[in-house]
């Protein structure tokens, strides 16, 4: 699942497909990544980081990475988790 770090309500959006996900699988361990995308808009950025790390990995326990496909950061990686 990727959201712009520069759009809240991307975010939030996430956060609803991440429940209609698990409800389709009926399985609430399915493997899911979550990635925030655009980090070279660092003077736009409005979602934080930490916020969204505690939220994926500790309350969702699923894997968190940052992300920017314009600067080729961490695009790779995504796929590989």
């Amino acid at each position: 699942l990727v959201y712009a770090v520069d759009d809240p309500d991307s975010l939030e959006a996430i956060k609803r497909l991440r429940e209609e996900i698990l409800e389709v699988k009926e399985d609430k361990c399915t493997p899911i990544v979550v990635i925030g995308n655009k980090i070279d808009r660092h003077n736009e950025r409005r979602v934080s980081s930490e916020d969204v790390l505690s939220k994926v990995e500790l309350h969702w326990n699923h894997i968190f990475l940052e992300s920017s496909a314009k600067d080729n950061v961490n695009v790779m990686e995504a796929f590989r988790e």
